[in-house]
């Protein structure tokens, strides 16, 4: 165990300072009344990303307005603990 604990990179400290990268692997639509909005779920690849801060979706359409992220959940995070403000590679 500790020999495959040695073997591991740690994630390049470089990748934080790239573009926000984000692989999407799943999107839901919400179904509760009222509500708007989807669900995206990927692993981000390179750059961070901050609770309502606006994102750049690409392909986009020009002129319209940019989504913003309302809330981050990270996969390794227990179910009782609040959402974080923020992610980043590597996490």
């Amino acid at each position: 165990f500790v020999e495959a604990l040695r073997c591991l990179k740690p994630a390049d400290p470089q990748d934080v300072l790239k573009p926000l990268r984000m692989c999407v692997t799943d999107i839901f639509r919400s179904d509760i009344p009222g509500a708007t909005g989807l669900v995206v779920v990927g692993r981000v690849a390179s750059g961070w990303m901050v609770s309502r801060k606006p994102v750049q979706i690409q392909p986009g359409v020009v002129g319209a307005p940019l989504p913003s992220i309302r809330s981050i959940r990270l996969a390794n995070a227990p179910m009782t603990e609040p959402d974080t403000n923020v992610a980043w590679a590597g996490q």
